[in-house]
């Protein structure tokens, strides 16, 4: 029952970080841009929680190797996966960007294989090979702009973000409270894209009501409950079956888009849908007969 607790958190970090395009795009048709969005997220979630602290009175101190180990994670991790996928925008469609991004669940489970020594079983291959299939099928265009930098800097942001998701795991805040480490980590992330913005694209304020309700859901559901549910759900299922269902974002993304956005829907949308849940379904399966195994060689003793 708890590994089936760390999927249900698995997925809904994925559901809430599936929301956020849906944010930014409504923001940056009102003027402002994505980076100014991505900042206002971070920061936002960072003030959200430290007003938490204060007022609960929570002790979020963290040891010197804790806290090596948080500014290695978020400027190396995050800050470093969210930019590197902006720039990748700038040369090809947010489409292929998302599919190259999505490299990060096989990284984190052949890093996982040969740094750690997980074992990899079928059920897992499989659930990669379907979801990496389904999230090219719901991103798929006839016009995919291919560019050999802008796929670059978006494999590149799968490769940090798996540094990312295997630092939460094994790099030594295992044992910090989850709120804490997000905290930092959002605190840490607001500084990086900060100064990223203004060496970049500038960060453009705009003074409207519904850029400020953008960036609050933003901030409340598609960071601070995102990371949040996230870091549980790695913590309950491991690194690598989190990343897995993680895949399921860009389903929440289009059903979304077509819902607010009024997007179209077409027949490749819905094969990559179908394949993306199987794949979660076929995990999840697995791994529960797994977790009954398990429990019966125990009780066998």
């Amino acid at each position: 029952m708890k590994k089936i607790n760390g999927i249900i958190y698995a997925m809904l970090s994925s559901a809430a970080f599936g929301l956020s395009p849906i944010w930014t795009k409504d923001a940056c048709n009102r003027g402002t841009n994505s980076i100014t969005m991505l900042l206002s997220r971070v920061s936002i979630t960072a003030i959200i929680l430290f007003i938490y602290f204060l007022i609960k009175r929570v002790d979020f101190k963290v040891s010197k190797n804790q806290l090596v180990s948080l500014v290695f994670i978020s400027i190396i991790g995050y800050a470093s996966t969210t930019i590197c996928l902006f720039l990748s925008y700038n040369h090809i469609s947010v489409g292929l960007a998302t599919t190259m991004h999505f490299v990060y669940p096989a990284v984190v489970t052949i890093l996982m294989c040969l740094i750690y020594k997980e074992k990899i079983h079928f059920g897992k291959i499989l659930s990669i090979f379907l979801s990496i299939c389904g999230i090219y099928c719901l991103i798929y265009t006839k016009n995919m702009n291919i560019n050999f930098k802008g796929v670059f800097l978006a494999i590149i942001s799968g490769i940090f973000y798996s540094i990312y998701i295997i630092g939460v795991e094994k790099g030594g805040i295992e044992e910090l409270d989850v709120l804490v480490s997000t905290f930092y980590i959002t605190l840490i992330t607001s500084i990086c894209v900060f100064i990223f913005g203004q060496f970049s694209v500038g960060i453009k304020i705009v003074y409207d009501c519904r850029v400020f309700i953008d960036a609050m859901c933003g901030a409340i559901f598609s960071t601070l409950l995102a990371l949040v549910a996230f870091v549980k759900g790695i913590k309950i299922i491991g690194s690598s079956n989190a990343s897995i269902l993680s895949t399921f974002e860009p389903i929440v993304s289009v059903i979304m888009g077509i819902i607010v956005l009024s997007e179209e829907i077409n027949l490749s949308m819905v094969l990559g849908t179908i394949l993306i849940i199987i794949s979660v379904i076929f995990l999840t399966v697995w791994e529960k007969i797994r977790e009954k195994k398990y429990d019966l060689s125990q009780n066998s003793f």
